[in-house]
């Protein structure tokens, strides 16, 4: 997975994103400004554990929930 520098660094500094860990370890990306009833956009899980929920991508990376941080930039926070 390669991303572009300047999309990466704006979703790694843009303020709506935060992750939160779960009681089994997993992450979550969350966007503040959709915020979808505690929801992630995307979860990773070392163990491999994944989300069910069909609207919340399963990454196998944390760099994984940053690529979904760029492409949610890209298609839900543009102009």
């Amino acid at each position: 997975m390669k991303l572009p520098v300047d999309a990466l660094l704006e979703a790694l500094t843009h303020p709506c994103f935060y992750l939160s860990g779960d009681e089994n370890g997993g992450v979550g990306l969350h966007c503040r400004d959709h915020h979808d009833g505690g929801r992630p956009l995307a979860y990773y899980d070392r163990a491999g554990s994944i989300c069910s929920d069909p609207e919340v991508a399963n990454v196998a990376t944390i760099p994984g929930l940053w690529a979904v941080a760029v492409d949610h930039l890209s298609t839900q926070h543009e102009g």
